[in-house]
C-alpha cells in the first residue's frame, strides 16, 4: 500500500517552515504514475511561501510484484531506473509496467 509520513521543512529561497508529507513507500501495481514521477525526478515538495519546489532527499520503499525494493531519490536516475528494471516495475525501454492490464490481455 501507497503511504505517507509527514515531514518538518524550510524553504531554503524564503525560509518558509511548513510541514510536508512525503512517500513512505509506494505500491507500484497501484500507483504506477508515481513511478514515472520517481524516473522524472518529480517527487519534490512545493514551499507555500515562494511556490519553489524543494528537492527533499529521503529513501522510499518500493512494493513490486516481484518483492520490495529501496530507492533513495538521492540517487541518479540511471541508479534508480536500474531497480526498477530489475523488479520488473520498467520495460527495457523505460515504459512503467501495467500489471493490471497485462493480466487481463493474458487471461482472453
Amino acid at each position: 500500500m501507497t503511504s505517507l509520513r509527514p515531514i518538518e521543512l524550510t524553504c531554503p529561497e524564503c525560509a518558509t517552515s511548513f510541514s510536508a508529507c512525503i512517500y513512505a513507500s509506494i505500491d507500484t501495481w497501484m500507483d504506477p504514475n508515481l513511478i514515472e514521477r520517481i524516473l522524472r525526478e518529480e517527487l519534490g515538495v512545493m514551499c507555500p511561501g515562494c511556490g519553489g519546489v524543494l528537492h527533499v532527499d529521503y529513501e522510499l520503499l518500493l512494493s513490486c510484484r516481484r518483492g520490495t525494493i529501496r530507492i533513495s531519490t538521492s540517487d541518479p536516475v540511471e541508479v534508480n531506473r536500474k531497480k526498477l528494471l530489475e523488479k520488473g516495475v520498467i520495460d527495457g525501454d523505460g515504459n512503467v509496467v501495467d500489471w493490471i492490464r497485462s493480466s487481463a490481455m493474458h487471461k482472453e
